[in-house]
């Protein structure tokens, strides 16, 4: 679970913000929380990011993405160049300085581990992990220009072929976790799956042809294989009050060509390539009509929002069901005010979501910000300063808010910051003239 998250000197974040989910220690109900085993520590179960446009909330979510990169694909030594790591620019300094990302976050045996990375466009300056077993910090490896100290008290297994592998470009936790350290591949995969985006889906069966998946058909393949998750998502639509009864899937098959390597009776390798069959699920909707008649559509004669939820179904559901955090930018976007209710109270209810499941999402929808539905601590704004960088606060620490005051109308009339201010629009006036002139002159000009 994810505990809180540090980002600096990335993108629009130039001193260090964290995003907590930690829970205040205010009188409010505990509602929306969960506790951890073992840990005198309760979380919240959601969190909401509010804030104008390009003020930062999504260059948070990439902050949490782009770590989830690094450590997808160790072997890569061009990774750095590909991700964009873009340090703070409006400013001189902040170019020469790396970027730096620091995650605490709770596995499900109990443990706490605490992450800290320091990234430049070239190379890994510093990283760090330390591991809380009982509570207690146990520093399981330091990595500072270039040295990399491993405790070998805590840190049991191999530790030279880890140094040997770990290039200057790659984190050495990506390392021990593509090759299944016994202690420091559960924190990897956590960060890796925990921290991606779920709704831009690559099917890892056919990864290696780079095969861009879209929502739609993940869900429908997860429908085919799944008779479990299947009636899960017959039962949402149904209760989303689409005119869906239910979902079924066509499947078709068609070949790919995947290249592969075998050694020769020389015993030189030879490449070549094979044809594979692999299969496409496309999913079809039945609706209701008058007295009993039904109808089957398509996934293109859908609405977009419908197309969307469907689409969301299948990450929602894996993250539900193994209690994993679900990132999602823009959760409102196509989907109605009282759909995107169902699918937080889903996370909120200890009986829907019994093994404490979280999600953290941006969203511009005011309608949202209510003491029925949020705590103080799990609303939280991005607002630019006069320099140009993020500012990140929660309303729980802005003085002088109730508990049970109007959150939506203290946000609208500006009370916490983070909405656009326009000002007077001085747009130029139209030309005046008849059209044919307007035209000529248009023509005429260079």
């Amino acid at each position: 679970m994810l505990i809180d998250f540090e980002v600096e000197n990335f993108r629009s974040y130039r001193e260090p913000k964290r995003l907590s989910l930690v829970a205040s220690p205010s009188r409010e109900p505990p509602r929306n929380l969960t506790r951890l085993d073992g840990l005198e520590m309760a979380l919240v179960r959601t969190a909401a990011l509010y804030g104008a446009n390009a003020s930062g909330k999504t260059n948070l979510l990439s902050a949490m993405n782009t770590l989830s990169e690094l450590l997808t694909s160790p072997m890569n030594r061009e990774i750095l160049a590909h991700l964009s790591i873009l340090p703070f620019a409006l400013d001189r300094s902040s170019a020469t300085k790396p970027s730096k990302f620091r995650i605490r976050f709770s596995l499900p045996n109990g443990v706490l581990y605490e992450y800290f990375i320091a990234v430049r466009p070239e190379m890994i300056e510093e990283e760090r992990l330390i591991a809380y077993p009982l509570g207690r910090a146990q520093e399981w490896f330091d990595r500072k220009a270039g040295q990399i100290d491993f405790n070998k008290t805590y840190l049991k297994g191999a530790k030279g072929p880890l140094r040997e592998m770990t290039s200057p470009s790659v984190p050495l936790l990506a390392v021990a976790g593509a090759f299944g350290h016994p202690q420091l591949s559960p924190p990897a995969l956590w960060l890796v799956n925990n921290l991606r985006d779920r709704f831009a889906s690559v099917d890892p069966r056919i990864r290696r042809v780079r095969r861009r998946v879209g929502g739609a058909e993940v869900t429908a393949r997860l429908c085919h294989e799944n008779p479990a998750f299947r009636k899960w998502v017959n039962a949402f639509l149904r209760h989303a009050d689409l005119g869906i009864l239910e979902v079924e899937i066509e499947v078709t098959e068609f070949k790919v060509e995947m290249p592969y390597a075998e050694r020769g009776p020389d015993g030189s390798v030879v490449h070549s390539v094979r044809d594979e069959v692999a299969e496409h699920h496309s999913p079809y909707f039945v609706h209701s009509g008058d007295e009993g008649f039904t109808a089957k559509f398509n996934v293109s004669a859908e609405s977009h929002g419908t197309r969307r939820l469907f689409g969301m179904l299948a990450p929602l559901f894996e993250v539900i069901r193994d209690g994993q955090l679900a990132v999602v930018d823009e959760l409102s976007a196509s989907l109605h005010p009282s759909l995107v209710r169902q699918i937080i109270r889903v996370f909120h209810d200890p009986e829907l979501n019994p093994n404490g499941a979280q999600l953290l999402f941006s969203t511009h929808d005011t309608s949202l910000l209510s003491h029925k539905i949020f705590r103080r601590d799990q609303i939280w704004f991005t607002e630019k300063t006069p320099a140009g960088s993020t500012d990140l606060y929660s309303l729980y620490d802005i003085r002088g808010v109730r508990e049970d005051e109007s959150f939506e109308n203290g946000y609208m009339r500006g009370r916490y910051g983070a909405i656009p201010f326009f000002g007077q629009f001085d747009f130029p006036r139209l030309p005046e003239g008849p059209k044919e002139a307007l035209e000529e002159q248009s023509q005429s000009s260079p």
